[in-house]
């Protein structure tokens, strides 16, 4: 009895453990050691689904007498089905190729989308992405994009240009232990399938104008390492754009031991701190023109200039999944103050980790590790 009375006072709050069951469901298939098929996925979701919620609306219209306890774990159910669907439908629209054997000496055309500059590469080198990559051998399975080590002499271009390498491609390796990190798992979510060095390269062509944000965001990154020489500029670096490659290991090892190396990480405190600095100084400002505070719900608009200006650092600091949550909350709050709703509510957090975990259901494992995962250079061979 105490259990159904809990369940009825959670009546109003049931949509909170949404992204708990959506987390379950994704986590269950990241679990699985084989992988299930898309068809017989996407049937056994539609055929529960559509159970589940014919069942959910007969109990709503029906007196039952543990009608509280079903409807919530129907509900809970239709959750953990739907992440397991959405895990399995964005692995499959990846469709990443992962590479399965070293190649060497092969000449690559590609398009720099980003440059590292790691302090812990001997010779002064570099690391830079490249996309949209094409070969001479015209073969099946290799990657469309490549992660390259290559000395600073060798590179010419910024992001946006497109250069021929000519590199050896060597395939990413499996944990190393059970309990490890998944590099390949990472790499086949953010598109890559495989790792190397470069040897030779030349830039043939120039940025488009479509690639405007990496080379601001990579010139951003430079002249703040030019500005502050040293230690300060690449933790400004990581703290403004995300590029967190610069800093050394023993600074970043200094962060660990101190606790506060979450810092580093953009994140809802640099999200919060965006938005409420800039809410603050446009509703002040225009709180000193009689004009506009006479006439304008001036805090509805320094709200809504706090969204387009939050939106703007999400940009610079590379989309990444922290700052993509913080930034779903924040508008969401910007948005209550907008519509004079309360802002500050549990809602928002479970909207956001639904939003999250719907797009990028693969962001459920970067803080977490889970046994008998499968390999992901076989998922798609």
């Amino acid at each position: 009895m105490t259990q159904l009375n809990y369940l009825n006072a959670e009546n109003q709050r049931w949509f909170l453990w949404w992204p708990v069951g959506m987390g379950v469901g994704i986590a269950a298939y990241f679990a699985l050691p084989f992988e299930p098929h898309v068809i017989s996925t996407l049937f056994i979701f539609l055929c529960v689904s559509a159970s589940l919620i014919w069942n959910l609306y007969y109990f709503r219209h029906t007196s039952f007498q543990n009608e509280t306890s079903i409807r919530f774990f129907l509900y809970g159910f239709l959750s953990i089905i739907i992440g397991f669907a959405v895990a399995k439908i964005r692995a499959d629209m990846l469709s990443t190729p992962m590479l399965t054997h070293q190649i060497n000496e092969v000449f690559i055309t590609g398009t720099i989308k980003d440059i590292e500059h790691p302090p812990y590469k001997k010779g002064n080198k570099r690391r830079i992405l490249l996309n949209d990559v094409s070969y001479e051998e015209k073969k099946k399975g290799l990657p469309h994009a490549v992660r390259l080590n290559i000395a600073d002499h060798l590179i010419e271009g910024k992001p946006g240009d497109v250069v021929k390498c000519k590199a050896d491609l060597i395939p990413i390796s499996f944990p190393s232990s059970l309990y490890g990190y998944d590099f390949q798992l990472q790499a086949y979510f953010a598109g890559i399938g495989a790792v190397g060095r470069v040897k030779k390269s030349c830039v043939l062509i120039k940025a488009a104008e479509h690639t405007l944000l990496s080379r601001l965001r990579y010139q951003l990154t430079q002249n703040l390492r030019k500005m502050m020489p040293g230690v300060n500029g690449q933790i400004a670096a990581a703290l403004v754009t995300g590029d967190r490659s610069g800093i050394p290991k023993d600074v970043r090892q200094n962060f660990i031991d101190a606790g506060i190396a979450h810092i580093l990480a953009i994140s809802g405190l640099h999200i919060s701190l965006v938005a409420g600095l800039i809410f603050l100084i446009v509703r002040r400002g225009f709180a000193l023109i009689p004009f506009f505070a006479e006439r304008f719900f001036v805090k509805k608009w320094a709200a809504i200039v706090s969204v387009f200006a939050t939106s703007g650092y999400l940009a610079i600091s590379g989309f990444g999944f922290p700052a993509q949550r913080a930034f779903f909350m924040t508008a969401l709050v910007m948005i209550g103050i907008c519509i004079d709703r309360n802002p500050i509510s549990m809602r928002s957090l479970s909207l956001a980790a639904t939003l999250i975990l719907f797009l990028f259901p693969e962001s459920l494992l970067w803080g977490m590790t889970i046994n008998g995962r499968k390999s992901y250079s076989k998922l798609l061979s």
